[in-house]
């Protein structure tokens, strides 16, 4: 498996109420959708307090899904929002066992001149 590299150009945050009386739960509270080029590339979900934060995932269409505690949501839409190209990329780990086992994570490349 090779590695996958997306540019962000535009993101949507979406932020979910909780349902207290309701019989639903909800495990991720906030979700940011990346998209390149009009298309959907990734979500970062970030999980409510005290909820298990599952392993990144790459889906057969090649979406990455970058999950996160709920305490670094702020630190994700700050990266986003002050730098211009940002990147998420998934990145194969070899696992016999798991074949299909990476890293996602948020990159930021910059020129100091």
């Amino acid at each position: 498996m090779k590695e996958i590299k997306y540019r962000i150009d535009r993101y949507q945050v979406l932020i979910y109420s909780r349902d207290i009386k309701g019989q639903r739960t909800r495990w991720a509270d906030r979700i940011i959708r990346l998209y390149q080029e009009g298309r959907e590339i990734a979500q970062a979900v970030f999980a409510g307090e005290g909820e298990k934060i599952p392993e990144p995932f790459l889906s057969e269409d090649e979406k990455i899904f970058f999950f996160a505690s709920s305490q670094r949501f702020m630190e994700v839409l700050e990266i986003l929002r002050s730098y211009d190209p940002v990147y998420i990329v998934w990145q194969p780990i070899y696992d016999p066992k798991e074949p299909k086992d990476g890293d996602a994570f948020f990159l930021v490349e910059e020129d100091k001149k």
